[in-house]
């Protein structure tokens, strides 16, 4: 993991960007500590790796079994489709921690949400064609294709084996996704979350695979393709609820909670902080993710009690808003009369680009 290292512009004069760099000391920053954090990377790769075998494993196994079952030739796509947030996990790992360089000043923290970008195009877009597929099997009134195979003189219904299958691969992707869960939430790693509330989900639709064949061996041909729907419905709703969240990262929205999805309260903390300290008449602060990470812009209008120095006064920023959680690892701070006017991102109007 990186170290804070927040920077911005050389200033001289007390109302104008200031820069302060350096290391801080993370034993003093709120969240976790660094042995947590290194463990929780350490398990996070561990389980990255366990789900890339294990659905490599179980694509091979229902993809050998699917024969003319949709349901089953479905569920094996989601587990093919499932390597893709374990791989970008696995890949945001090794891409984020790189320093900055000319080209991408601002590092490579962003990583994380091409990955969970990545994934949810992937899987919505696979999604949306298997619901279309599925659907129109039901139209079009397709009937399965489900034979037998002979075992010791005996004939078998293929079904049944394509049920055991099923049951197989159902329940491994529960326990990973529960595992998964807790270290998603402590690393704020949003394609591990996806990736664990998958797994977690993934019985369900192995169970309406199960149901479905189930009927299919009672005489009602739907059961196949509803089945199939419904995993598909699955995928879709997977796919396109991190479609959604991926999207908002890349727009910078203000950073949120990985679960509730509700405003992080490092927000208010952030604003609180500087507006404790005794030399800020008002302030305005700016959040956005990069990643897993937080970089913060922080707009001050101070009082007559301002410090001789910028670069004491942006130290003293500095200290009170990296301390409050570990993922802050970027602070730009300017001193303006003018806080609103600074703050405001221009339009294409206000830029004299365009008439309004």
């Amino acid at each position: 993991m990186s170290a804070a290292d927040g920077k911005t512009g050389d200033a001289e004069a007390p109302h104008g960007n200031a820069e302060s760099s350096g290391p801080q000391n993370p034993e003093h920053r709120r969240g976790p500590s660094k042995e947590e954090l290194s463990a929780g990377f350490a398990k996070m790769r561990r389980l990255s790796w366990i789900t890339l075998a294990y659905q490599v494993c179980a694509a091979a196994l229902l993809g050998t079994v699917a024969g003319g079952s949709q349901a089953v030739k479905t569920e094996w796509l989601e587990n093919a489709l499932a390597v893709v947030p374990a791989a970008g996990v696995l890949l945001t790992y090794a891409t984020e921690n790189k320093p900055s360089d000319d080209r991408r000043p601002f590092g490579y923290h962003r990583a994380g949400t091409v990955a969970f970008l990545a994934a949810a195009f992937v899987l919505a877009g696979i999604g949306t064609y298997l619901c279309f597929e599925s659907a129109m099997n039901l139209i079009r009134g397709e009937r399965p294709a489900i034979g037998g195979y002979t075992l010791f003189g005996h004939t078998f219904w293929h079904g049944w084996l394509m049920i055991g299958a099923m049951f197989v691969t159902a329940i491994p992707p529960v326990l990973l996704g529960r595992a998964k869960m807790p270290i998603a939430e402590l690393l704020h790693d949003k394609p591990l979350y996806a990736d664990a509330d998958m797994n977690r989900a993934n019985w369900m639709t192995n169970g309406a695979g199960i149901v479905g064949l189930g009927l299919v061996a009672w005489g009602f041909w739907w059961g196949d393709s509803l089945a199939a729907l419904l995993i598909s419905l699955d995928i879709l709703r997977d796919g396109w609820t991190n479609v959604c969240r991926s999207l908002s990262d890349v727009m910078d929205h203000h950073p949120v909670d990985i679960e509730t999805d509700k405003e992080e309260p490092i927000i208010g903390d952030v604003d609180r902080a500087v507006r404790g300290l005794p030399f800020v008449d008002d302030a305005k602060v700016l959040l956005r993710e990069h990643g897993r990470y937080l970089f913060a812009e922080i707009f001050i209008r101070p009082n007559k009690r301002l410090p001789a120095t910028v670069t004491d006064a942006t130290r003293q920023v500095r200290e009170a808003v990296l301390t409050l959680d570990w993922r802050l690892q970027h602070v730009a701070v300017e001193f303006n009369e003018d806080i609103a006017a600074a703050a405001n991102v221009l339009t294409r109007e206000e830029l004299d680009i365009e008439a309004a």
